[in-house]
């Protein structure tokens, strides 16, 4: 018998469980906002105007909440540079902001990779990426 979407999704260690719908809901806000731009997640007060860039950065959030609950293991490294890669989006829409702004951006990733690197590296949530590891946590 297979295992219904909301128990599966139970499974999944709280903090990527936390990850997988942020991402996954912030995704769809993003692809909606293609046709409603008031929907459109904002970054630091800022939101994409593109919609090529809107829709790029949409599928990306879906992607990864999808692969979050369906084990990918290439989740791990994109989750934890997923900032660089938004930051990097924002800016190819908007253009660059000013120096502090931007190291202050790039702090903040720092912080996020490393935490996310840790948290991969010294749990057992790797196991979780690996189908009938059994419990993980």
């Amino acid at each position: 018998m297979t295992k219904g979407l909301w128990e599966t999704f139970g499974e999944i260690p709280l903090l990527l469980r936390i990850a997988c719908a942020a991402s996954f809901f912030l995704g769809v806000f993003q692809v909606i906002a293609i046709i409603l731009p008031s929907a459109s997640p904002q970054i630091g007060g800022a939101s994409l105007t593109n919609p090529v860039l809107m829709l790029v950065m949409g599928v990306a959030h879906i992607a990864l909440g999808w692969g979050i609950f369906a084990r990918k293991k290439l989740v791990m490294p994109f989750l934890a540079i997923l900032p660089l890669f938004q930051y990097g989006v924002l800016y190819l829409d908007m253009g660059l902001p000013d120096k502090d702004a931007i190291y202050t951006n790039l702090g903040m990733s720092f912080g996020w990779l490393l935490f996310f690197g840790l948290y991969f590296l010294s749990s057992s949530v790797r196991r979780y990426f690996d189908f009938g590891a059994g419990k993980y946590a």
